[in-house]
């Protein structure tokens, strides 16, 4: 199967973008939590490598589900945002807080002595317009900013839908002048990129664009890290 098609490809096909309150995303998300208390990672994360050696002492993950990942880290303030469509379908009997955008910027006090994390891993791509992401950084002013699974256009924007089980799901590939030029300008440096752990992933995802939009000039998916 696929994983994207053009936009123009679907039009006449179902669309359903409740995918991620779908019980097969909210399953999967149970079954990385138990994994991740087992002390296995179903799929792959720069975040506990990373909290070990800058030390947060709050980390905000953007679009991580369960949270999972938060059981494989050496932290003990781990908020998740997420959609209301996935909170509407996902028991809230965990042990970390998740809540929608809105709710969390109603509840966060920023306090110029924390040193906060935000994380996201394979998440800013179902975002209409990535200002939303940055706006959410220019509110907590993290000290770092880790991105995990991160495909970025070093052209122009490229829209396309993702084939999840039959569900077509926007997928939005941001530009590096919107995301990152945008971050450097507001003093943040990058501190590593390298290729996301997944090489298999990274081959097929860039393929499979490639195919459909030749002129993609393509970077990731990579962990990017930065810095202020």
């Amino acid at each position: 199967m696929d994983i994207f098609q053009l936009p123009e490809d679907i039009e006449k096909r179902t669309f359903n973008s409740g995918a991620f309150g779908s019980n097969r995303w909210i399953a999967r998300q149970k079954d990385f939590w138990t994994q991740a208390k087992n002390g296995v990672m179903p799929r792959f994360s720069e975040l506990p490598l990373v909290v070990e050696n800058v030390k947060p002492n709050l980390v905000i993950d953007f679009g991580g589900g369960s949270g999972w990942i938060s059981q494989l880290c050496d932290i003990d303030n781990y908020i998740v945002i997420e959609s209301s469509l996935f909170l509407e379908n996902y028991p809230l009997d965990t042990e970390i807080s998740i809540m929608t955008l809105s709710d969390f910027m109603q509840r966060y006090r920023q306090n110029s002595e924390q040193n906060v994390l935000l994380y996201t891993n394979s998440a800013i791509q179902y975002l209409t317009e990535i200002s939303t992401f940055t706006s959410l950084i220019e509110f907590i002013k993290p000290k770092h900013i880790l991105f995990d699974d991160l495909v970025i256009s070093n052209g122009d924007k490229i829209v396309l839908y993702q084939n999840y089980y039959g569900d077509f799901i926007p997928y939005y590939v941001h530009t590096a002048d919107e995301l990152i030029g945008s971050l450097e300008s507001k003093g943040y440096e990058i501190i590593h990129a390298h290729d996301y752990g997944d090489l298999a992933l990274k081959d097929r995802i860039i393929g499979e664009i490639k195919s459909l939009v030749e002129e993609a000039n393509l970077s990731g998916p990579q962990s990017l890290l930065l810095g202020f």
